[in-house]
């Protein structure tokens, strides 16, 4: 027998075909033991003498993992699972972010992510802009076309030939007859003077021939001053008869306002007898924010319209801008000269007003019809080529350069502009992502200018082409604050980031963005400071007054109060409040702006209540949230009839008033 080898023995085994996948197996052992052998005698001496780097490193890793975050407040640091305190959703792991291919302000989303954020981007480019700014105001008089008709002598009113006020009158229509025994004596005055001169007309004497002439002179001024006509005194002196009436004449055409006596009184020197206004030229006085005082210009053209002419487009121009602020509205006055030959247009109307503003770098930018003329710093309409007076006051036209218009070529002078939805604002800093293509997003901070419309204009921190993320931004600033990079809230970054699916969701694999969890809707309240609470006293008033214009179905009067309400909330400085409560606020303020706009974009009273409705959502839960100083008062309504389900409002009084329905069912609802 022979004897067997074991070597011989185990290459057989190894070389028959039944025994492959045990080869396999012993192939792999021997690899992995090969590069676990290689990489502990490759692996350098650790700074102390002693090899223990790779396992302290881990250990280190481990600790960071051990770091658990919520995904909507990545400012929560937990060292287990468990829930979010802020929000309720379950805490998920973190660790390091150590991509430094991202940079450190870019973010990065797969496919599936951005579709699902709805990112949308818009080239920056340079634009010129128009501002169109609503207002509304009330006509009034021209105060320079109006005149008094008064005595001006002592006397009794004899007789009124225009005996009620609306009469219209043109200029020297009689008007009232007065008795005066002192015109009689000033006539018999003036006859005797006139009698001396002829007597001593061939006197030697010229002193004596001079008195007597200037005598005569110096009555004929005393009735001119007393008013009356050098054809008044030649028909005196004509027919040398006296009288004890005069008939007092209309300096000027236009509409008696106003009558102050009646026939048979007595009157005094100065006592007015008629107030008379002259309609063909009216003013209209308009109420225009602080925040829109810069687009304001002499000489601007203005468009108006009334309730009276629906459809018909009254046209003026800015004739003055009152320097001092209202403090109690925080608006000026701006008057409008306007032509009413038509007479349509009447003096207590209201009147809403669009003034359109062309914007460039430097400022608002001349009208063509304005470019290298002269014009009247009291009448605006009296413009000319040429450096002349003007025809209305004499004063000397000033060139329209003067008016602080900026008259540069267009296309020098048209500011780089972005979306108004672009920017993150935090009150002190403005945030935008700019797209870098295959899902990158860089964020940057910019600086802006004015706010013209749908655009704000960029000062610095962009440059004409790149795109910038007008939709999604807020949930990229998300994802970047997950990742503990710079972001709106965060500029300096740092911190942990998640792992896990909800960060693949934003950055790297694409298969399991359906996981990530959405945010449960929060009913935390949040402490904030008295400061804050005061500044949110200003939205709730106006709310308020908004509140009642709609309740008294006072369409016309809802501009001013949710002006107001913009301008409050704009007033509200973020920067005190921090974290969730910040990122709370953020949202609130969001949709209180959209609604507040959309209000004032109505074009009927219904479309406004819809909108309110909102807006009183998103107030009801800002005021829950974050309470109120307690020196403006409001209770909260419910109406089970409005829009099919019902709807609440905020109110100041105790008594129902519903601004849903208004006159139609005032009273329907209940205090809540």
């Amino acid at each position: 027998m022979k004897e067997s080898n074991p070597l011989t023995d185990v290459i057989k085994r190894l070389t028959n075909p039944d025994n492959r996948k045990l080869i396999v197996i012993l192939t792999s052992c021997s690899l992995l033991i090969g590069l676990l052998l290689g990489s502990i005698f490759t692996a350098p001496p650790s700074n102390n003498g002693h090899n223990h780097g790779n396992q302290h490193q881990q250990q280190l890793v481990k600790k960071k993992k051990e770091v658990w975050t919520c995904s909507m407040h990545p400012q929560i640091r937990e060292s287990g699972p468990g829930k979010c305190p802020l929000c309720g959703m379950d805490l998920i792991p973190t660790e390091t972010n150590n991509d430094p291919s991202a940079g450190s302000y870019t973010v990065k989303l797969s496919k599936d992510a951005i579709k699902l954020a709805e990112v949308q981007t818009t080239p920056v480019r340079y634009q010129l802009l128009e501002k169109e700014i609503r207002t509304i105001g009330k006509i009034d008089f021209d105060e320079t076309r109006q005149a008094h008709i008064a005595a001006w002598f002592p006397g009794r009113i004899e007789h009124l030939f225009v005996d009620y006020t609306g009469v219209k009158v043109s200029k020297g229509d009689h008007m009232v007859k007065i008795y005066s025994p002192d015109i009689l004596a000033a006539q018999e005055e003036l006859l005797q003077a006139i009698k001396a001169a002829r007597n001593i007309r061939k006197s030697s004497y010229a002193g004596i021939k001079k008195l007597t002439l200037d005598t005569v002179n110096d009555v004929r001024n005393k009735l001119r001053l007393w008013g009356f006509s050098n054809k008044q005194i030649a028909q005196i002196e004509k027919r040398k008869k006296t009288t004890d009436k005069m008939t007092v004449f209309s300096p000027l055409g236009g509409v008696v306002t106003k009558m102050y006596v009646q026939e048979g009184m007595y009157v005094k020197t100065g006592s007015k007898i008629y107030s008379i206004a002259d309609l063909t030229h009216l003013w209209v006085k308009l109420d225009v924010y602080e925040s829109d005082i810069a687009f304001i210009k002499f000489g601007q053209p203005v468009e108006l319209f009334t309730e009276s002419y629906p459809g018909i487009i009254f046209k003026g121009k800015i004739s003055f801008i009152d320097p001092i602020l209202n403090p109690k509205t925080q608006t000026i006055k701006v008057r409008v000269n306007i032509e009413n030959k038509d007479g349509k247009l009447r003096p207590g109307m209201f009147a809403h007003a669009k003034i359109f503003s062309k914007i460039s770098t430097t400022g608002v930018m001349m009208d063509q019809q304005l470019h290298g003329k002269y014009i009247c710093p009291m009448h605006p309409e009296v413009m000319a080529s040429s450096k002349i007076k003007c025809r209305i006051c004499g004063m000397d036209l000033v060139s329209t350069n003067s008016l602080g218009y900026t008259n540069g070529p267009q296309e020098h002078t048209a500011p780089l502009v972005i979306p108004s939805t672009a920017p993150l604002m935090t009150g002190e800093r403005a945030i935008v992502y700019i797209s870098q293509g295959d899902g990158k997003y860089l964020g940057r901070q910019i600086t802006l200018g004015a706010k013209v419309g749908k655009f704000y204009i960029v000062l610095e921190g962009l440059k004409e082409g790149e795109l910038v993320v007008t939709n999604g931004n807020f949930k990229i600033d998300s994802a970047a604050q997950l990742l503990a990079k710079p972001s709106m809230m965060n500029p300096e970054g740092g911190g942990v980031a998640p792992t896990g699916h909800e960060g693949h969701s934003m950055e790297g694999d694409d298969s399991n963005h359906q996981q990530m969890p959405t945010m449960k809707k929060s009913t935390m309240k949040f402490e904030v400071s008295k400061v804050f609470k005061k500044q949110l006293d200003g939205v709730i008033t106006s709310y308020h007054s908004l509140q009642q214009a709609l309740a008294g179905d006072k369409f016309q009067s809802i501009t001013g109060p949710a002006k107001e309400l913009l301008q409050n909330l704009a007033a509200i400085d973020m920067s005190l409040l921090k974290g969730a409560a910040h990122m709370k606020w953020m949202d609130l303020e969001k949709r209180m702006n959209i609604a507040t706009s959309s209000i004032l974009k109505a074009e009927k009273i219904d479309n406004s209540r819809v909108k309110f409705r909102e807006l009183s959502d998103a107030l009801i839960e800002t005021v829950t949230t974050f309470g109120t100083s307690g020196a403006v008062k409001t209770k909260r309504f419910f109406c089970p009839m409005a829009f099919g389900g019902g709807a609440y409002w905020l109110q100041e009084s105790d008594t129902t008033s519903n601004p849903y329905y208004g006159a139609a069912m005032l009273t329907c609802g209940e205090r809540k």
